[in-house]
């Protein structure tokens, strides 16, 4: 009887199964995913860091223009808007008595836009009442 040799294992293993192949693909697939979703969420990240940053500025600008002012403020709320970057940013000055009758407490909220509820950042400073300007008599 003559045996029908089968070829040597070497021929046999000459490439991927199907199945191989496509658990490799999914794999691929699952990283690739992954990788795709964490570039999205680094750029949204950057997005809104640079707009806090931008917020920032807008905030200290105005409490800046308030010290330059050196002026005491009424308590009560205040808005605004100022132009950065050729971006319109919305302000909201508060302004809150402290126990200390002569300090003042200010925040200032900044917004992306006028109808926005949730603030980007707000900055908070205290300003102490200015002196009263005393004139001087010049004895002769």
């Amino acid at each position: 009887m003559n045996r029908v040799k089968s070829p040597p294992y070497s021929q046999l293993s000459q490439g991927f199964t199907l199945l191989e192949v496509m658990v490799a693909l999914a794999i691929i697939a699952i990283a690739l995913g992954a990788a795709v979703r964490v570039a999205g969420n680094a750029t949204s990240n950057a997005s809104y860091l640079a707009d806090k940053t931008f917020a920032n500025w807008v905030a200290m600008n105005e409490m800046t223009k308030i010290k330059i002012d050196a002026k005491w403020l009424s308590k009560g709320d205040k808005s605004g808007n100022a132009t950065m970057l050729d971006r319109d940013w919305y302000w909201k000055r508060k302004v809150k008595k402290t126990p200390d009758k002569d300090v003042q407490r200010i925040e200032i909220s900044v917004f992306k836009s006028e109808n926005d509820s949730d603030s980007l950042i707000t900055v908070t400073s205290f300003m102490a009442r200015p002196p009263v300007a005393q004139t001087q008599t010049i004895l002769r």
